[in-house]
């Protein structure tokens, strides 16, 4: 995992995946646990971790199920680098790992990354806590620079902190990706994110954002 520095940095949107500078690394805290056959949403995550399945999730339309009038993702938010459209970001009805569809991204041609992400508000009460965003990944012909997973913090349009995961590439069976962030105060808004930054084909399912227990 790579976390940012303490200092914010402002930013003209919401938009940190590549104005990241002063990184340090940080143990890695993406877990992997292969799924079995599929099953519906709230009983796969019980039965990968039961006390995961208890938090309440901060996420809408977690499993992809709900889509927009132009066939997008709801609540969900698909952008690329720059240029000529170079990837293809839908819900598909196959394959999925619970509900009746996920979310897909595939390069459809050389470009930087390409991402969907979802922005989160939240209560001042958060600052100081632990949240966890969890989602299961399928992927096929991922080249080395892979995909990852990401949290950031927001106040407003500054950049307080973020984290993300190492590069997985390659072809996968649904996996279980999970990273956690300690939300900084004056924090008013959460981003999660998938981005794809090479080649291939990855499909996402059962993504949850919740609080994680306090000892």
């Amino acid at each position: 995992m790579v976390r940012a520095g303490n200092r914010p940095a402002n930013i003209a949107a919401p938009d940190w995946t590549t104005s990241m500078t002063f990184m340090r690394s940080l143990p890695i805290l993406a877990t992997l646990l292969t799924a079995g056959a599929a099953m519906a949403a709230d009983e796969a995550l019980a039965a990968a971790d039961p006390a995961v399945a208890e938090r309440p999730n901060l996420l809408k339309n977690p499993g992809f199920e709900e889509v927009t009038a132009r066939g997008g993702p709801a609540q969900w938010i698909n952008k690329q680098h720059a240029g000529v459209r170079a990837y293809d970001f839908s819900v598909v009805d196959d394959p999925h790992r619970s509900g009746e569809r996920s979310m897909m991204i595939r390069r459809l041609q050389k470009q930087v990354w390409g991402k969907t992400e979802q922005i989160v508000r939240v209560d001042p009460d958060l600052a100081g806590k632990t949240v966890e965003f969890e989602i299961w990944v399928r992927s096929e012909k991922v080249g080395a620079k892979g995909y990852m997973v990401r949290i950031g913090a927001f106040a407003g349009s500054a950049l307080l902190d973020f984290v993300k995961s190492e590069r997985f590439a390659g072809d996968g069976d649904w996996t279980r990706r999970t990273l956690q962030l300690k939300v900084p105060e004056y924090t008013s808004q959460l981003v999660v994110a998938m981005t794809l930054e090479d080649e291939g084909t990855i499909w996402m399912d059962d993504a949850r954002l919740s609080i994680v227990a306090q000892p």
